[in-house]
């Protein structure tokens, strides 16, 4: 890490360190750059040891992921609200689910929370198997994603379907288990898919779904591949939320549940915040996928109480950055990336009177030469604080410098953040 930089920031926050209702930071040492949590629910994510655990309610979700073989730290996740609408989601052989040429048998293999919960589906007839659960009322254009838990049995290969009420129109995202190659058949329902590892062997797949002009039900469908007598999978945790990106995994029995955004947040910033000269930078490490949904927030500073006056950095709806500043109700800047931006991103917004700039992994890709700063900056907020649009993203780092750092000084930090990392 490039010291001499460093020092130069008065608020520096990297998720290490937390308690119920609290992240700590590193700069300053005393309480400033703690930042409060307010989330009403409990959240899954997978720890050190390679296995998801639940945070407890306003508890930091900070989590791993794997890289390879190795378990790394993914940061700390901050995520919009969502609603699994799957009922029984780790019980498949409840009434909830339909089943044809499916037999389910319970409690076979140790799930991704190391319970003995996850259930073998095996094929009892050669032929389209099916083990589904019926969504109807929708209507053209509505997004879903539909998402599982999923191990190899006898079969590396299964498929994620979605289907209409007769099974004449149709679509499936086919997964391969062993080389992680997604197939996807058709496009009536289903528009892409993803595969990732999770603990005890299994893969979270998941199927990006909308619903087809003129239909108005989605037949939610898991099904092993080749459709042959005796090829199993084994599966846990079936989620179906609205959107086009998958939420952290909620467990369902009777009803759906829905996990609430979190919200971070600091007030009484000022002393902190540069009000003086009108100038800073503010620095953000995240990791977060390509979503093409509705534009996202990724972090706000503004004056109390208020977003007439407030630096704003946030994703499009098409997946690129962007660094808005308003002043008086009034925008002052809008600078926006090119390009789409996904994976780990080092994010800097260096910002005075007429001199703002959007610099994203350590490079310019934008300038604003006819902006006022506001005066009276005092909080900051990251997730889903005072904004309709909440963030879907693993945080790293958050940094202020009371300066406008330069573009070498930008490009330094980054090449250091990036190798420290």
């Amino acid at each position: 890490m490039s010291a001499s930089i460093m020092n130069r920031f008065s608020m520096l926050v990297r998720p290490c360190k937390w308690k119920t209702g609290k992240l700590y930071g590193q700069l300053p040492e005393n309480s400033f750059a703690d930042l409060d949590l307010v989330r009403a629910g409990t959240k899954y994510v997978m720890n050190s040891a390679g296995v998801l655990v639940l945070r407890a309610a306003n508890e930091p979700a900070f989590g791993y992921r794997y890289d390879g073989a190795n378990v790394v730290q993914n940061g700390l996740r901050i995520e919009r609200a969502a609603t699994n609408l799957i009922l029984r989601s780790e019980e498949f052989t409840n009434a909830a689910w339909n089943k044809v040429r499916t037999t389910i048998t319970a409690n076979t293999h140790t799930a991704p929370d190391n319970n003995l919960t996850a259930d073998t589906l095996t094929v009892n007839a050669t032929g389209a198997c099916r083990l589904n659960q019926v969504r109807t009322g929708l209507t053209a254009g509505q997004e879903f994603v539909f998402s599982v838990y999923v191990k190899a049995g006898n079969v590396s290969e299964f498929s994620l379907d979605g289907l209409d009420s007769g099974e004449s129109i149709s679509s499936s995202a086919r997964f391969n288990l062993a080389t992680n190659a997604i197939t996807i058949i058709g496009s009536n329902y289903v528009q892409s898919g993803t595969i990732e590892d999770a603990p005890n062997g299994f893969k979270r797949c998941v199927a990006r779904m909308i619903i087809p002009v003129g239909q108005t039900t989605l037949n939610a469908n898991i099904q092993a591949f080749p459709a042959v007598l005796n090829n199993n999978i084994i599966i846990w945790g079936a989620q179906l939320e609205t959107g086009r990106v998958a939420t952290t995994y909620k467990a369902t029995t009777t009803g759906s549940v829905t996990g609430v955004a979190d919200a971070y947040s600091k007030t009484g910033l000022s002393s902190i915040l540069n009000n003086t000269t009108r100038e800073g930078t503010i620095y953000l490490v995240l990791r977060r996928d390509l979503q093409s949904a509705a534009a996202e927030l990724l972090s706000l500073t503004q004056a109390a109480g208020s977003t007439t006056n407030r630096l704003l950095l946030a994703t499009t709806a098409d997946d690129r950055i962007r660094a808005v500043v308003t002043n008086g109700g009034v925008d002052q800047a809008d600078i926006q990336s090119a390009a789409t931006q996904s994976g780990t991103i080092h994010v800097a917004f260096a910002y005075k009177d007429n001199d703002c700039q959007l610099y994203l992994n350590g490079a310019s890709v934008g300038t604003d030469t006819g902006v006022t700063i506001p005066s009276n900056l005092a909080e900051l907020f990251l997730g889903g604080v005072n904004v309709t649009n909440n963030a879907h993203y693993w945080m790293r780092l958050y940094g202020y410098c009371p300066e406008r750092l330069t573009t070498a000084q930008i490009a330094s930090l980054y090449t250091n953040l990036q190798s420290a990392a």
